[in-house]
């Protein structure tokens, strides 16, 4: 796997997940670890060695409910290494209030693919055949796909 920094067809996608539910994407620039976060740098590993170091889970549904306990009772209510306050009172003070409820509906996965419109007005996506407008012919469009439709 490769950095898909200036990838047209994961950005796409991402954009629009990003649009959906109201972040912004701030991406580093690849090998350039000193312009990443504290958070990924140091709370990662924080994670990783204390929630997840030496324990296996039965699914994905058991290593939710361990997360989920462990940031409430452990992580959430210790004080911080840095900031010296404790992150649930934090959360509770200041974040809360910021977030906003999520849509209403959820968003829905999408793939961009490039494609060329052939000579009988159709592109191949997936292995099938989606139809394109006559006028263009010979020029390589945008094919965008979710799970109900496939749209040029």
């Amino acid at each position: 796997m490769h950095a898909a920094l200036y990838d047209p067809e994961v950005q796409r996608s991402y954009r629009e997940c990003a649009e959906h539910y109201g972040f912004l994407i701030a991406p580093c620039r690849p090998r350039t670890p000193e312009h990443k976060g504290k958070v990924e740098q140091g709370g990662v590993h924080y994670v990783k060695r204390n929630a997840l170091a030496g324990r296996a889970f039965r699914d994905l549904h058991d290593g939710n409910r361990h997360l989920l306990r462990w940031c409430v009772e452990t992580a959430g209510r210790r004080v911080h290494g840095t900031t010296k306050q404790i992150p649930l009172e934090i959360f509770d003070q200041v974040e809360r209030a910021a977030l906003h409820p999520l849509p209403v509906t959820p968003w829905e996965l999408t793939e961009w693919k490039r494609a060329k419109l052939h000579p009988d007005c159709h592109v191949v996506f997936a292995g099938a055949y989606y139809s394109g407008p006559h006028r263009l012919i010979g020029q390589r469009l945008w094919v965008r796909a979710t799970d109900l439709k496939v749209e040029l």
